[in-house]
């Protein structure tokens, strides 16, 4: 949860004038919140401290405001960001391996402390670490032994595969995973439709199929360039 007086404090920071930053408090402070169980009762009205109005239109961009600092601590790694999603990534030759996944550490380490400071924390269930090469790279380590990423104290396991923003990734960058589950998905559809394929006029179901089936296709369809490259 952003805390409002933090988020405060760096709208100051991008310049906006104190009647603006004003008007950012009066529209974050005084509200209150209950909380309504499966029963019917209700807890006690207390403060709201930190976030935004839950649906608002000032609540996404709030926050990127609020994280838009983020990306300064980080050292020895680049970073791509999208809404709360943070990907921390860095390249180094395998001779440099051990150095490297030290700084990557270090950078692991950062952003933790980043988020403590700001009031935030890190959903270590999501957080994972992915040792990507070709395929001759990666036979030359057994990731069962190799140095860990240390997350506050915990070893983080290096995952075989990664779900980023829908897209299936794996450590050699083959898209077999990811088309496996797009068939998956389409299939379930197709599934769910065949109890109506008679009652439906052939425009429906070319519509159906339009609207159902072919973004599964669409989404991300670069990942498939190289699954025709492997198969030419």
């Amino acid at each position: 949860m952003v805390p409002h007086q933090l988020l405060l404090q760096k709208l100051r920071n991008f310049n906006l004038s104190d009647s603006t930053v004003r008007w950012f408090a009066s529209y974050l402070m005084q509200r209150t919140q209950a909380v309504t169980d499966s029963g019917g009762g209700e807890s006690a009205w207390l403060p709201t401290t930190s976030g935004v109005p839950q649906g608002s239109v000032l609540g996404p961009l709030l926050f990127i405001l609020f994280i838009n600092d983020l990306p300064d601590i980080l050292v020895h790694s680049k970073h791509m960001m999208f809404a709360d999603d943070l990907q921390i990534y860095s390249s180094f030759f395998p001779a440099d391996f051990t150095q490297g996944l030290k700084n990557f550490s270090r950078d692991v380490s950062a952003v933790s402390a980043w988020a403590r400071a700001n009031g935030l924390a890190l959903n270590r269930a999501k957080t994972q670490v992915m040792l990507m090469g070709s395929d001759i790279f990666l036979e030359r380590f057994d990731i069962s032994i190799l140095p860990r990423v240390i997350l506050d104290g915990m070893a983080l396991p290096y995952s075989t595969v990664v779900k980023s923003l829908g897209v299936w990734i794996q450590p050699n960058l083959d898209s077999e995973t990811h088309v496996n589950q797009v068939v998956k998905r389409v299939h379930r559809v197709l599934y769910s439709l065949r109890h109506y394929r008679r009652a439906l006029t052939k425009q429906i179901r070319k519509e159906l199929v339009e609207s159902l089936i072919f973004p599964h296709f669409d989404y991300a369809c670069a990942v498939y360039n190289d699954l025709f490259q492997n198969r030419t």
